[in-house]
């Protein structure tokens, strides 16, 4: 497994991470959680040290965890969390502010649920989706991850913008203000490769690649005759 450095966090991120968003017990598609927690502790065994998670996935962080103790791995895979913002954001998104969406005391509060939840002491990356460009001048999230970030509960911290829409992060990370980005990057979405990574690159800022197979389409598990 080839080990990847995650922008200036420094930290060393394994090339292939391992979603959690399909834990959810409320899905539509009812996910065999023993088989889940077994492929997830065979992706461990075979080199994966990063586990995306969000509160915002039902029971999946606790699942996460009882892998992490069962396996012995909950002081070294890294966790790159996602918040779960206060208002729900719809595509395209009105303008909320900050305070509304992700105040300090929520994603606090949300990041110390989570390091109980699954076990940890440190997350790896504490995220704020559906990015809203204007929330870099707004709200107090950036002088609470800081905050957290002094603490050692997260090693650093990020935003991820709606898919399809990288642009929206072009800002917050040439301002230096984050330490990663997560984006939509596949066959089908390549639109951050052309000024979105070139700026990373510059500023030393880690990529999370989201949804790299789209949603399982470019797997050979998707076969014609499923739902969709």
């Amino acid at each position: 497994m080839q080990l990847r450095r995650l922008g200036r966090t420094g930290l060393k991120v394994s090339a292939l991470a391992l979603g959690s968003r399909a834990l959810d017990a409320r899905a539509w598609y009812r996910p065999d959680l023993d088989e889940a927690a077994n492929a997830m502790a065979l992706g461990l065994e075979a080199g994966v040290n990063a586990i995306t998670t969000s509160p915002a996935h039902g029971d999946a962080e606790g699942l996460v965890g009882d892998v992490l103790r069962r396996t012995g791995r909950a002081a070294d895979v890294l966790i790159l969390s996602t918040l779960e913002p206060l208002v729900p954001q719809p595509l395209p998104s009105p303008h909320y502010h900050a305070n509304d969406v992700y105040p300090g005391r929520h994603i606090r509060a949300s990041t110390e649920a989570s390091l109980k939840a699954l076990g940890v002491e440190r997350l790896g990356l504490q995220q704020l989706p559906a990015w809203c460009p204007e929330w870099s001048r707004e709200g107090d999230w950036l002088e609470t991850f800081h905050r957290l970030k002094d603490e050692g509960k997260i090693a650093g911290f990020g935003v991820a913008p709606f898919d399809h829409d990288p642009g929206a992060a072009l800002a917050v990370v040439d301002a230096g203000l984050v330490d990663s980005v997560q984006v939509m990057f596949n066959l089908f979405d390549p639109e951050a490769s052309a000024d979105l990574f070139p700026l990373c690159m510059e500023r030393d800022v880690g990529v999370v690649a989201r949804s790299p197979l789209y949603a399982g389409a470019l797997t050979p598990k998707i076969l014609a005759d499923d739902p969709f």
